[in-house]
């Protein structure tokens, strides 16, 4: 700030200006462009009044701009656009076949073509990720060669090599443009299709690297714009869209330790973590087939400036399915089916004073999987186990702590369970069981799925005496008044306990209660 005066008065010296600046200058001469934004000249940089103004006015200029010049190759402004090169590495070696009447161009491998889009220096930066994305035209300076980027339908894509474009399988290495002219004008199916369009997105920034890591949502502000403006019902937070919740809260640190929890969004969102993200399931809305939660609110105070999904603290209310729960995993033990899972893990579910040991080392369908949002691998996690997804013989979930917050809970991670696990999870042992432990392996030994027992004994091979007795118990067990429920839990009371294919002796079991949940 303090040369802003000399700089409105007397201009800048251009010999003083970083070599991507003086080249990036001289483009746009190019094209006879007379106005050129510069992150670094535009915002004033001791300023957080002005940092805060501008950058929520980012998304305008790069989607308002006549062209993104774009320094792929540069670690810094001292890097210039301009790279020395042979002019034979961007000539493709063309073959005319006469018998065929083809023509062959015989170029560098296409994988490698666009490494600079996935890999290059500027490729890592998240700021970027945004403008490129919102961008109508974009010339990148690789260290290669020039390459053209546009909204156009086809070709979108042209280089020095291809200057007329080319029917390459892999352009820009298979990450695209979204292409936001077309975002809002070409039809969908569905509206499925813009929220997996978005996950896929949140992935790619993930990885992304930012120098202030509050920038994090307010770097992809823009984008959640463009998107609103198609899905104007819906309600955007912390990145993620009320619609797609909860399925969509299971998504997963992915790629080793994340390293640590961010302040700039609550700990079930995404944008939690300092690190890359995948997303268990697509969530588009058409997912809550086998959803046995629901989100009852989400409270949200706006922060300065008005920003799409600018929220401080927000609280995220549910309503399912709780199990305080401990994962043992036994780092020296394989189970029987390595294929399916490294370590044995034991799940121990507490009622109470009471607790029952869920072993899976002897059958590979009786699994317990999780996975920590720090990326740690502990022997022993104590947490809670909120139930999100049940679909076949598999129930998802998030694992919870206990938040500083009164009646709320922190996420610390997932976790998914299967087979006879997986019953255990939805149902609780009664209490006029005498010994659980003893009851979890009857429930084991009574589970079948599809016909089958999951040690691939065949279910007419048990005796027609027991089978009767299962199936007996299974139709008293499931008839339930669930007309006469509130309809929040007869719709979630219902998908968890739909059978899908199961057989077991519930004899000693009981269906759990739902109960609310906020999340901070």
């Amino acid at each position: 700030m303090a040369n802003e005066d000399d700089r409105f008065q007397k201009g800048i010296d251009l010999e003083q200006v970083p070599p991507t600046f003086q080249h990036a200058i001289e483009v746009s001469g190019w094209f006879g462009v007379s106005w050129l934004w510069i992150d670094s000249f535009c915002i004033i940089q001791d300023s957080d009044a002005d940092w805060e103004r501008e950058a929520l006015q980012m998304h305008k200029i790069y989607k308002q701009g006549f062209l993104n010049i774009s320094a792929d190759a540069a670690v810094d402004a001292q890097a210039g656009l301009f790279q020395s090169r042979h002019p034979t590495a961007v000539q493709p070696v063309v073959l005319e076949l006469p018998e065929s009447e083809e023509t062959i161009y015989l170029t560098i491998d296409e994988r490698n073509m666009f490494k600079w889009a996935s890999e290059g220096p500027l490729s890592q930066r998240a700021w970027v990720f945004q403008e490129r994305h919102l961008a109508r035209r974009i010339l990148h300076f690789t260290d290669r060669e020039i390459v053209w980027e546009c909204c156009a339908k086809s070709p979108y894509f042209a280089s020095e090599t291809f200057p007329n474009g080319a029917p390459l399988n892999n352009v820009f290495d298979n990450k695209p443009k979204i292409q936001p002219g077309s975002l809002l004008s070409r039809p969908f199916e569905s509206s499925d299709e813009l929220y997996n369009l978005w996950e896929d997105l949140c992935h790619m920034y993930s990885e992304k690297q930012l120098t202030k890591v509050g920038d994090k949502l307010v770097a992809l502000a823009g984008l959640a714009n463009e998107f609103h403006e198609r899905i104007p019902d819906d309600s955007y937070v912390a990145g993620m869209w009320r619609s797609t919740m909860p399925r969509s809260l299971l998504w997963e640190a992915w790629r080793g330790p994340v390293g640590r929890k961010l302040e700039v969004a609550p700990s079930w969102s995404w944008a939690s973590i300092d690190g890359q993200i995948q997303k268990k399931f697509h969530s588009g809305t058409k997912g809550d087939q086998d959803t046995v939660c629901t989100v009852l609110d989400i409270q949200a105070q706006n922060a300065p400036g008005g920003s799409i999904g600018n929220h401080q603290n927000p609280e995220l209310t549910l309503y399912g399915y709780l199990r305080r729960v401990t994962i043992h995993d036994n780092h020296g033990e394989t189970t029987l089916f390595p294929y399916r899972d490294k370590r044995r893990r034991d799940l121990v579910i507490h009622e109470g004073m009471r607790q029952v040991r869920c072993d899976n080392a002897w059958r590979r369908y009786d699994s317990t999987d999780y996975s920590r949002d720090d990326g740690i691998q502990c022997e022993t996690t104590e947490a809670f186990f909120l139930l999100i997804t049940a679909e076949s013989s598999d129930i998802s979930g998030l694992l919870l702590e206990d938040s500083e917050e009164q009646s709320a809970f922190r996420r610390i991670g997932t976790i998914s369970v299967s087979g006879a696990v997986a019953i255990a999870v939805r149902y609780r042992f009664k209490e006029d069981i005498a010994n659980w432990d003893e009851a979890w392996n009857d429930l084991k030994g009574s589970y079948r799925t599809g016909g089958h027992s999951p040690d691939g004994e065949s279910e007419s091979s048990v005796s027609s005496t027991e089978r009767r007795r299962i199936h007996e118990s299974r139709d008293e067990f499931d008839e339930g008044p669930l007309s006469s429920m509130d309809p929040k839990d007869a719709s979630i009371t219902e998908k968890l306990y739909a059978r899908r294919g199961q057989s077991f002796d519930d004899s000693s079991l009981e269906k759990l209660s739902p109960r609310t949940i906020k999340l901070v």
